[in-house]
């Protein structure tokens, strides 16, 4: 409005009072107080300071996920080509592993690379861990085994000297060589200019370094440190058609999308099946998807989404619940409106005046939000799964997920979405009550009493029904998830987790030939168990709760043969004697493992009890010969022991058919020391060390965890979605009260004349308490109501989400009903209390 038209304002509404120096005659007539005014901003300000840096945050995590562009060259034209499994193989598959992303053996690359026309060039790569030895401190290094096309396929130029040239792709090749990080350089060689042609000594085998990788890259495959030609492996290694460990990144050409691509990969499948054929399961097939189609789990990329949405309602809320002050606002505010009305105000100029106070409120809450919005990316950031050697939620997460989750931050991308909210935010909240306050009858609104609010369906009615069943959806869901993460913990693992620490000791190539790895894992178990606080000491190559230990196939020697591609398959792990005493893991049959069990022995295993179950449900398994598909236990051994079940895979799989081998009998290279402690187990890493390294002292231990913590792993993205979900939840019932307290004293104050009459007419206290709470209940029934019905829809998108708890739980749906309910009746309560102690007198003398 111009200056001249404020100038034309009635003295009596410029300053609150009327020509003979009285005050006006009410609320309705007088401009706010400052300090109200200075109230309502604040309000409203941090209102929409929690719902946009909560927002803010979490697109933050979406953008790292997500939407940030992969730092290749040219990402677009990237893929990753798998091999995809034989249906029957699908129907028996246990662990992670998606059927559709199967990794390739050498023999299998080399004939698609042949027969391939669509890409421009190939790469393989592979995870591996070597240990860094020749130096006062050894430690376990995670790296990749790649082909010379890796780095320029992804477009990756080394900071210092090289990568791997053609040559150093060739089998004859035997100066080792290896690429480094940009994190190692620094850590291990204080960013030596001259590192160039220095010696590593990984594994006991000596390498050259050619060259430092740009700071940031880590891989496709994990952080990694070190960087080795494929063909460091043997020709022997690499001819195993059937040792499926190679991972394919490809690069397409020019013109050829990516349809295209994905169909040639197909169609290529079928001859890949056929140039080497697998004597049990036919039908491999091959995929290509986009490399961005892989940067996340499915099942995470879900939770992010749902994450995402539920914050957005968190800030639909904020929204409703500033447009509801601003329409409270703009009745006190009729009068005002409608004397600028009558001295020729346009009513599309006070349209944009009213809008440009809500824009400027929804930029003061997003200038606010920023600092909440940081500390929530600091919350979010410590998922980073590189804090956690490597693993979180229970299972190793991709190298292109760890790129997202462990760069989240407040970055140009995220102030811009911060700024983008705060502008839509404002006019979405602004929008209705700048049309009713436009509105305003010019007539009506000079009256006295004008202001008194018309019926029980109004934009404020309208807008309450809306919160309360935008908490109830919300609310709805973060139950749902909170009772199945209850269930979730809830569930035995199968061992006695407390006080049990865990460390891998993995030992080289050159030391674990020809069986010696058994007499060393001999040697260090009785010294870890003699440690002075250490109760019992065992050892397995797979924890409880990974999600990724072996499986195989199992046949049965005393029983007709099945046909080729329908063995049942067990997990198969290998153990100490000591490990079901040391994890408390129950004998049900039989007897168990000892030291006399060794490789001149005859073979033998013990079973868990579903595999006992499901494989001789009538009939004692003990002295069965059975054959296993790994370890050398192909042809015959014989079942001793039945224990309890364990769960090996995700926490929400049952528990599978499990085959225990002792390692006595087929060695590892590589295992898992578990010691039971008599107090906390993380004191004890130390002396497990210093064990370690009597024995051998450029053997690192890494891996170091409680057995609790391991647990926790299992059950963490369950956790951090049910705990944010929970969070959002109490901040949308938080809103939704503040936002029925506001509206009912609101009304409260607006009616303070009528309810004056009624109580001067014989009114009692406890009828206008009944109409001022009858009124909030009205409106809190309607969005219960409303809320329940779309919770029953948008809640199905967390069934596979879910844990023993169906999508429609009737306890759940319940329980949230009541605690709206009897929130929505306290905050309707407290004006109403209010107004039942009104003076008739004092009520008749406002206006």
């Amino acid at each position: 409005m111009s200056n001249k038209t404020n100038q034309a304002l009635p003295w009596a509404v410029q300053t609150g009072r009327c020509a003979d120096g009285n005050h006006a005659a009410g609320p309705a007539l007088r401009r706010s107080h400052p300090g109200e005014a200075t109230a309502f901003t604040a309000i409203a300000v941090f209102t929409l300071a929690v719902g946009i840096g909560a927002n803010t945050a979490i697109y933050s995590l979406v953008d790292a996920t997500l939407l940030r562009v992969l730092p290749f060259r040219d990402p677009a034209g990237l893929m990753k080509v798998s091999l995809a499994l034989p249906a029957k193989m699908i129907a028996n598959r246990r662990g992670p592993q998606q059927p559709d992303d199967m990794v390739w053996s050498y023999p299998k690359y080399e004939t698609f690379r042949q027969l391939q026309q669509v890409f421009q060039d190939t790469a393989l790569y592979s995870p591996t861990t070597v240990n860094l030895t020749g130096t006062d401190q050894p430690e376990r290094l995670r790296g990749e085994m790649a082909g010379a096309g890796y780095f320029p396929v992804l477009g990756i130029r080394a900071e210092v000297g090289r990568t791997f040239l053609p040559s150093e792709d060739s089998v004859a090749e035997r100066d080792f060589v290896a690429v480094i990080s940009h994190g190692l350089w620094e850590r291990r060689y204080g960013s030596d200019p001259k590192i160039e042609g220095k010696t590593i000594s990984l594994d006991l085998r000596n390498y050259t370094i050619v060259g430092v990788l740009p700071a940031g890259f880590q891989g496709l495959t994990g952080p990694a440190d070190v960087w080795t030609p494929v063909h460091i492996m043997t020709a022997n290694n690499l001819s195993q058609r059937w040792s499926h460990s190679w991972s394919m990144v490809a690069r397409r050409k020019p013109g050829v999308s990516v349809e295209q691509a994905a169909n040639a990969v197909a169609l290529l499948g079928p001859q890949i099946d056929d140039a080497h054929p697998d004597t049990v399961f036919r039908g491999w097939g091959a995929k290509a998807r986009t490399l961005e189609e892989t940067r996340l789990d499915p099942a995470m990329r879900k939770s992010v989404l749902v994450l995402f949405g539920a914050v957005s309602f968190v800030l639909l809320i904020a929204c409703v619940n500033i447009a509801n002050l601003l329409l409270a606002r703009g009745t006190a505010r009729r009068r005002e409106i409608a004397i600028r009305l009558a001295v020729g105000a346009n009513r599309w100029r006070l349209v944009r005046q009213l809008l440009t106070e809500s824009v400027l409120l929804g930029v003061l809450g997003g200038a606010a939000s920023l600092a909440l919005a940081y500390l929530g990316v600091q919350a979010l950031a410590a998922v980073n799964p590189g804090s956690t050697n490597g693993f979180t939620f229970g299972r190793r997460l991709s190298g292109l997920t760890v790129m997202g989750l462990g760069s989240i931050r407040l970055d140009s991308h995220a102030l811009l979405f911060t700024f983008a909210a705060a502008l839509v935010t404002g006019v979405l909240f602004g929008l209705l009550p700048a049309w009713q306050g436009s509105r305003a009858d010019v007539t009506d609104a000079l009256k006295s009493g004008g202001t008194r609010p018309r019926g029980l369906i109004n934009g404020k009615s309208i807008l309450i029904v809306a919160e309360v069943a935008l908490a109830v959806v919300l609310l709805t869901g973060a139950g749902l998830m909170i009772k199945s993460f209850g269930r979730l913990i809830a569930t035995r693992s199968g061992i006695d987790a407390g006080n049990v620490l865990t460390v891998r000791v993995e030992l080289p190539p050159a030391l674990a030939a020809n069986g010696a790895s058994a007499g060393f894992f001999s040697q260090l178990e009785p010294r870890v168990a003699g440690i002075p606080g250490v109760v019992s000491a065992g050892m397995a190559n797979c924890h409880a709760l990974a999600g990724g230990c072996n499986f195989t196939i199992i046949w049965f020697r005393d029983r007709a043969p099945v046909p080729r591609g329908s063995e049942p398959t067990v997990g198969v792990h290998f153990v100490s004697p000591d490990y079901f005493k040391t994890l408390r893991i129950p004998l049900l049959a039989g007897r168990g493992f000892t030291s006399a069990d060794r490789p001149a022995s005859p073979k033998v295993v013990m079973i868990g009890e579903t595999a006992a179950r499901r494989f001789w449900p009538s009939e004692s398994p003990i002295g069965k010969p059975i054959g296993v598909g790994q370890g050398g236990f192909g042809d015959r051994a014989e079942v001793i022991g039945v224990v309890g079940d364990v769960r090996y895979g995700q926490m929400d799989e049952p528990p599978l058919p499990d085959v225990y081998i002792s390692y006595l009998q087929s060695p590892r290279a590589s295992l898992l020391i578990y010691a039971r402690t008599q107090g906390n187990p993380a004191a004890l890493a130390g002396a497990v060390r210093e064990q370690v390294h009597a024995l051998d002292k450029d053997l690192p231990i890494y891996d170091i965890k409680s057995m609790d913590e391991r647990v926790r792993d299992a059950t963490s993205k369950a956790r951090f979605s049910a705990i944010l979900l929970a969070v959002f939840a109490l901040v949308a019932l938080i809103l939704a009260a503040v936002g029925i307290y506001g509206v009912m004293s609101y009304l409260v104050t607006q009616r303070v004349r009528e309810i004056g009459i009624r109580m001067a007419l014989g009114a009692r206290s406890a009828d206008v308490l009944r109409l001022v709470v009858r009124r909030g209940a009205v409106l809190a029934a309607a969005g219960i109501a409303i809320g329940l019905g779309g919770a029953l829809a948008a809640t199905r998108v967390l069934a596979t989400m879910l844990y023993e708890v169906k999508p429609g739980d009737p306890s759940t749906y319940a329980a949230i009903a009541v605690i709206l309910a009897a929130v929505a009746l306290v905050a309707s309560y407290i004006p109403a209390r209010r107004a039942a102690g009104l003076d008739p007198s004092r009520a008749l003398r406002s206006e």
